[in-house]
């Protein structure tokens, strides 16, 4: 009779005993039915534009947690492509299913992983973390950022023909992998490049049409004193016309009151010689009178 297959979910002692852990094993992560994955050192952040050199791509793309003080920052809308610290070898029997614990997504973190760990895989774990709110979230390394559990496989599977390598690093998941382009930072860019082109827009158009009112106002002006100056001497012609025939132009008249006043003067004196005159006449005529009352009571 065949020994009757395990099933159900692992306990800690389990997951321990059968080294699932292979490396960077650490028994504070580990509990009573999993285990708490821990942030890795190298994550890719994706490009914001296709570009045709994956592999070159690819590289320029890959930093370290190690290269910024141990700790991954993820700024409002960005996205990562990070991997575990540890790395899992899985026997034929056993799968695992993982998902980030509630803590981080509690912060506004979305994590995009695939459904479970398939038997006989070897390697470290990797997902796609997006940081959906609008703050920068700071993560430091070696947190525990993923929860595992293993389940026992009712059928044993068998190991692939063909030997893989375990996927150990980033750059050899990210090979084999369409990567993602055009995130919601790069929308999120791609918006505010926009705003910032039709605030310089409306700044331009707004400067525009002062420019254009301004240069509006100067050729108006600039007309009415070309006609202004031209009618000038049509005005002057009209002017002195309207007054002449109103017998009313300004310096014939003071002409003609100097004149006049020129010969008041001139009859006044004459009237003043003639007043001296009679004054002169009327003494003589008056003492000759004197005279001859004299002689007559003589």
């Amino acid at each position: 009779m065949a020994p009757k297959r395990k099933v159900g979910v692992l306990s800690g002692s389990e997951i321990q005993s059968k080294k699932l852990i292979s490396v960077n094993f650490k028994s504070e992560s580990l509990k009573s039915a999993s285990y708490d994955l821990r942030l890795g050192d190298e994550y890719y952040i994706p490009s914001f534009s296709k570009n045709e050199d994956v592999a070159q791509d690819t590289l320029l793309h890959i930093s370290k947690c190690s290269l910024n003080n141990d700790v991954l920052v993820l700024k409002p809308f960005a996205s990562i492509v990070f991997s575990t610290e540890e790395i899992l070898t899985l026997p034929g029997n056993i799968v695992g299913r993982f998902d980030m614990r509630i803590k981080f997504a509690m912060q506004g973190l979305v994590l995009q992983v695939g459904p479970q760990v398939e038997p006989n895989y070897s390697g470290r774990l990797f997902g796609l973390l997006l940081n959906f709110s609008n703050k920068t979230i700071s993560i430091p390394r070696g947190a525990r950022l993923l929860t595992i559990e293993f389940s026992y496989f009712r059928k044993k599977c068998s190991k692939p023909s063909t030997k893989k390598e375990p996927v150990d690093s980033l750059a050899g998941f990210l090979k084999d992998q369409q990567l993602v382009v055009g995130t919601l930072e790069a929308f999120l860019s791609k918006i505010n490049e926009k705003h910032e082109e039709i605030k310089n827009l409306s700044v331009n158009m707004e400067n525009s049409r002062k420019s254009f009112w301004n240069r509006l106002f100067s050729i108006i002006l600039v007309i009415w004193t070309l006609i202004f100056t031209a009618l000038i001497p049509y005005l002057t012609l009209w002017i002195s016309k309207t007054t002449i025939d109103k017998d009313d132009y300004p310096f014939e008249r003071i002409i003609r009151l100097e004149g006049q006043r020129d010969s008041l003067q001139n009859m006044n004196a004459a009237i003043q010689n003639d007043i001296r005159s009679l004054k002169e006449q009327v003494e003589k005529l008056s003492k000759a009178n004197q005279e001859s009352s004299k002689e007559k009571h003589q």
